[in-house]
């Protein structure tokens, strides 16, 4: 009797710990997301690497470092994230920038990770008439859970370069347009370029401003190197989830349009 009893008691206690440990894990994620809750915009500094700087300009394009980026809040310059990227040495030297690439988005002020963004290796040489060309970027929990995804369309686009956002389910909710043929590296420098992102009816609710150089400094750093500073300005109804996805989608239009020096 006093067996029977005790399996009882097991079997009723085993799913109140599971339900206890799925609540921990929902609070953790929507603390986690609440880091850009009431924040119309962010700043996205991608760090400055003098090792990389110093290889481009004797001619060492292959020498490539991880890249990382420092996210802010443009008026009170609060620290929001921190992201790492993690790649395969080989691949982002003879690949960069279509190389995989795992990034870590880490809350500055916990610690703790808030995001995973997945690029996977994709050849960004053509027309994205294939698969194999066509760039995207996917959004994951801490646990690997996808919940948004971007990718270009088949054509890329065309004139016009493109990126459609999806949710969780695969459904879009809306895309990033880019300037229409405009091309070359020297055009970064003078001049404020811009992906508006447009809703499911083709409003405009947000954009992707790539920032100019303010100073000498900023300056030097644009020419030297592959460093670039981005401000992200999110839809008016934007959740929490949503702003992050939209983040991780800004450090795509990156590495599409900017990693290799220019605008292409």
């Amino acid at each position: 009797m006093s067996d029977f009893k005790g399996k009882e008691a097991d079997v009723a206690v085993a799913p109140l710990a599971i339900d206890v440990e799925t609540a921990a894990e929902a609070r953790l994620v929507k603390d986690d997301f609440e880091i850009l809750h009431g924040c119309k915009s962010v700043l996205i500094k991608q760090k400055f690497h003098a090792l990389e700087a110093a290889a481009q300009a004797i001619g060492l394009g292959c020498i490539e470092v991880q890249n990382e980026y420092n996210i802010f809040h443009p008026d009170t310059g609060e620290h929001l994230l921190v992201v790492k990227e993690k790649s395969d040495p080989l691949q982002r030297c003879c690949f960069n920038p279509c190389h995989e690439a795992h990034l870590t988005y880490t809350d500055a002020r916990t610690n703790n990770i808030a995001m995973i963004g997945h690029k996977p290796f994709k050849c960004g040489c053509c027309c994205a008439f294939h698969d194999i060309c066509r760039w995207e970027m996917d959004s994951r929990l801490p646990s690997g859970e996808s919940f948004a995804n971007a990718k270009v369309p088949f054509g890329g686009g065309g004139f016009t370069p493109t990126i459609e956002t999806m949710d969780r389910s695969g459904n879009k909710t809306g895309e990033f347009k880019g300037p229409t043929l405009i091309t070359g590296g020297l055009i970064e420098l003078c001049t404020e370029l811009s992906f508006t992102l447009h809703n499911t009816k083709g409003e405009i609710v947000g954009h992707v401003q790539k920032k100019k150089p303010s100073d000498f400094k900023g300056l030097g750093t644009e020419l030297i190197s592959d460093s670039d500073i981005f401000q992200l300005t999110f839809p008016e109804d934007a959740s929490d989830e949503h702003k992050m996805a939209l983040v991780n989608n800004a450090i795509l239009i990156d590495y599409i349009f900017y990693e290799n020096g220019k605008f292409i």
